[in-house]
């Protein structure tokens, strides 16, 4: 700890500490002293009576050896040694900066003298730490217990107007929160109701939120996820959550599967409309391509009658019903190839129908040449 690496800063930072522990061993040997043990507190010789209680001075160095590793037991008058209170120094400085020091241990310490007794009192003096994971606290019992550990710590700090470092200053009221919330804890992993992922964060943003150590509060939500029946709330709201998405999912699925139906349908019914469209078209083009050919045989009767009746020559009658046949056949041909073909052969077919007009024309020319001529 880098207290402990000054001195100096150690003796000034701790000196209320110090010498309330020993006004401790003081005490103490105050109330040896009206016993027969009081005898062995004092040795008497040439110069007189000589007293075998250490100095402050002594005890604060001692300490400091302590803590550091270097300390002595050469003291042998039990009756005087300061070594319990040495000890039970060092038991409450280690708690006073466990949280400085960033402890977390598990299961949560209890720091008390264990190399030295104090044979002449009956009081147990030990420090317990707050312990923030409360989801390792299986019921009210223990947590109740282990409150009351550190209740019993509080009030001797208190009784002995000891300091606290600056994160122990914080156990007092964390502890009243964290009961709060381990009751809340409770309800929450002991109820048959379901919780929502929503209710269990806005618990764990609770925790963070209320409790002063914010440190510490991250080890609170981390012992809550990894007890196991508060983890189990959460997987199964997870479980419920992917149950209602796969049925959700079946209905979206079943949906999907109609309307694919539906549009079927509906493609067929375009299919059958635009085929009875195009039958339609067809037999329209079909009436007026046999109108027009009708009419094109009838004017070509009454035209062969009138050419008859005023003796025209056989070559003009011939060059004329071959004109009307060749025209005839040229426009059959183009509405044919118009209106059963291909949209995308349209101007091919229109230019080979010119091209066929025009070698018609050319070849009635000849005809008309070779035949009149």
């Amino acid at each position: 700890m880098e207290l402990l690496n000054d001195k100096n800063l150690f003796f000034e930072k701790e000196e209320k500490n110090l010498k309330q522990f020993y006004n401790m061993y003081l005490k103490n040997q105050i109330e040896l002293s009206k016993t027969s043990l009081g005898n062995h507190q004092f040795s008497y010789g040439q110069n007189g009576q000589t007293s075998h209680q250490v100095t402050e001075e002594y005890f604060k160095a001692n300490i400091y050896n302590w803590l550091i590793g270097n300390f002595s037991f050469s003291y042998e008058n039990i009756v005087t040694s300061p070594n319990y209170y040495i000890e039970l120094y060092s038991c409450f400085f280690t708690f006073s900066y466990y949280y400085e020091n960033h402890y977390n241990l598990l299961p949560a310490p209890v720091y008390y003298p264990v190399r030295f007794k104090n044979y002449f009192s009956t009081d147990n003096i030990s420090f317990s730490p707050l312990d923030y994971n409360i989801g390792y606290y299986l019921n009210e019992i223990s947590w109740g217990s282990h409150c009351k550990n550190v209740e019993m710590t509080l009030n001797f700090i208190k009784e002995n107007d000891l300091i606290l470092s600056k994160e122990g200053k914080y156990i007092k009221n964390d502890m009243r929160i964290l009961t709060e919330l381990f009751h809340k804890f409770m309800k929450i992993i002991n109820s048959d109701n379901k919780v929502t992922v929503d209710e269990l964060q806005n618990f764990e943003k609770e925790v963070t939120e209320k409790l002063a150590n914010k440190e510490y509060a991250l080890y609170t939500v981390n012992s809550l996820k990894r007890n196991v029946s508060y983890s189990d709330k959460y997987f199964s709201y997870i479980i419920d959550k992917n149950k209602d998405f796969e049925k959700n999912l079946d209905n979206l699925i079943d949906k999907n599967n109609k309307l694919e139906k539906e549009i079927k349908k509906v493609e067929e019914i375009k299919e059958e409309v635009n085929n009875l469209s195009e039958e339609n078209k067809k037999t329209k083009d079909f009436y007026l391509t046999v109108s027009g050919s009708v009419m094109a045989l009838i004017s070509l009767i009454t035209g062969n009658i009138s050419l008859v009746s005023k003796e025209i020559a056989a070559q003009h009658i011939f060059i004329f019903n071959g004109s009307i046949l060749t025209a005839i056949l040229i426009f059959s041909y183009l509405f044919f190839s118009l209106y059963t073909k291909d949209a995308k052969t349209y101007p091919k077919k229109f230019v080979d129908t010119i091209g066929l007009t025009i070698f018609g024309f050319f070849i009635s020319l000849l005809i008309y040449f070779l035949w009149v001529v």
